[in-house]
């Protein structure tokens, strides 16, 4: 079952740039859009993870963990339904909390309708001075509500730049993901076992890719799909 058909998101080693078209009985997306999320000005982001979880009722849950040894002042929480239109759906203080590392969460709500048709695009805004700010990378959310899948999100890791995949299953499965050139030839495979709840997956290697586009296919259990086109420049 593919259950919605295509999401384009465009890797680099810096940038993450996504645009999606879903052709669906209940919904359909005509026309494609692009966005380009790149630091606002050269300075490093203590940004190290950034995922998310779907609630019901539509509220997703974000968490993401930053480095202490970087300091911000905050983080902005963006979100987008088409790529190209960002809301500010909030704010979060950054902590003074000693440690390596810090974590945080956000909840947003969105309309369950809405959750349940589109992708839910989400950046962060890591506010470092007054006129100093980067913005992450993008987070794609597609929820699914399924008997066996609730949520399937992909971005790429913010330490590694190797992609993540996020599943988050109403049952153990197993779970295959796999990477084809445009010329056919497969250049990256890994299979495992996930189990219910929320499962992160890294696809190691992947930040080492050759220029060019390629395709990444999830299956879970053989039958519920999802195919995502990467482009690495």
């Amino acid at each position: 079952m593919n259950l919605r058909s295509t999401l384009f998101v465009l890797l680099s080693a810096t940038t993450l740039n996504a645009s999606a078209n879903i052709n669906e009985s209940i919904y359909t997306r005509s026309e494609p859009s692009k966005v380009v999320t790149e630091p606002t000005h050269p300075v490093s982001s203590g940004l190290i993870d950034f995922n998310g979880e779907y609630k019901q009722g539509g509220r997703i849950d974000l968490h993401w963990v930053s480095s202490a040894l970087k300091p911000a002042l905050r983080y902005e929480v963006e979100r987008s339904l088409d790529g190209s239109h960002w809301d500010l759906a909030g704010s979060v203080s950054a902590s003074t909390a000693s440690g390596e590392t810090v974590e945080y969460i956000f909840s947003d709500r969105v309309n369950k309708n809405t959750a349940n048709r589109k992708d839910i695009l989400y950046r962060l805004k890591e506010v470092q001075a007054p006129a100093v700010s980067i913005t992450s990378k993008l987070l794609m959310m597609r929820v699914y509500n399924s008997a066996a899948v609730q949520m399937v999100a992909v971005s790429p890791n913010p330490a590694k730049n190797d992609i993540n995949v996020t599943l988050q299953l109403n049952q153990p499965a197993v779970t295959s993901m796999k990477i084809v050139s445009t010329g056919g030839d497969e250049v990256f495979r890994k299979v495992v076992k996930t189990t219910e709840g929320l499962n992160n997956v890294l696809l190691e290697g992947t930040s080492k890719l050759q220029p060019g586009m390629y395709m990444l296919e999830v299956i879970i259990n053989g039958k519920d799909r999802m195919i995502v086109q990467l482009l690495k420049d």
